[in-house]
This record gives structure tokens, sequence and C-alpha cells, in this order.
């Protein structure tokens, strides 16, 4: 079964925040160091617009952590692929069914890692990132049987919003 060993972690300072993942894009929001929110949008089904209205509804300079489980291609219409590139995405658009992809990205600003790759490769992103206000470091692991994504944020690249 594609299911089995199917897992996503999100950790922030090295701490794996707990939070339910699943099929479809997940993505986590860090606020000063801190877990501000995280949602899971089924993509593969009909997650799509509210994928896009949850990213519409984000400050500018929000730092987002995204990575896909299982298959996040499936129904991942033009308008969400475009709101993930408002979080600095730009190779959104090479996600394949059931690809690996991890993205660390702020809001209305650049994407500071971001890796894309076909089914049963794994993609493994990190940067460094100092909000404003209070500098907080995330990773994500992201890993179905064939797909694993690992994103860090850390604390030393000033981002202005």
């Amino acid at each position: 079964s594609r299911s089995a060993g199917m897992e996503v972690t999100f950790e922030v300072d090295g701490n794996v925040l707990s939070v339910s993942t699943g099929r479809g894009m997940n993505v986590a929001v860090i606020q000063a160091g801190l877990l501000e929110s995280f949602q899971v949008f089924d993509t593969h089904a009909a997650g799509s617009e509210a994928l896009v209205t949850y990213i519409q509804g984000l400050s500018s300079g929000t730092l987002v952590a995204c990575g896909a489980l299982d298959d996040a291609q499936g129904n991942l219409s033009s308008a969400a692929k475009n709101a993930l590139k408002t979080c600095g995405a730009t190779l959104i658009d090479s996600i394949s069914y059931r690809g690996s992809y991890a993205l660390i990205g702020v809001k209305d600003g650049p994407a500071l890692a971001e890796q894309a790759f076909p089914n049963g490769q794994m993609a493994i992103v990190s940067a460094d990132y100092i909000s404003a206000i209070v500098p907080g470091s995330v990773t994500t692991t992201a890993s179905p049987t064939t797909v694993a994504t690992t994103t860090t944020v850390a604390g030393t690249t000033n981002v202005a919003g």
C-alpha cells in the first residue's frame, strides 16, 4: 500500500511540531519562531480553492513551509499554483503525480529554498531566515514511501516585507 510509511513532519528549532498531516499540500505558517497555523489542502481532490483563499489571507512577509504528501498535483489548479508563487514558488509548475515538493517561502517575497522531484526521489531543502521580529528555524519532513521532503529554516537571511 502506498500509505504504508507515509509521513510529513514539521520542525521548528529542531522540535517536531504536533500537526495532523494528510494527502496533498501541507502548509505551516511560522511567526516569531512558533507555529502560527497549519493546514492540509487535499489538492489531489478538491482542495485548491481553499489553498488559494488561505494563502491570499496571509500577511506580506509571513514565513511559509510547504510539503507535498502522497499526491498534491492531481487537481492542483492554476490559481493554487499562482497562490504558491506569491510565496516565492518557482518550481510548482513542475510538480508531478506523487512527486515530492518542498518550499520554504515568504509571502510576497522569495523562495528561500525549493525542490521538486518526480516520484521516487527525495527532495531536501533548507534555508536560513530572520524575521523582522524574532528569528526561528523550521524543518519540514515529508516522507511517504517514495516521497521525502525536509525543509529547514534557521536564522540568518533578513527578508524585509
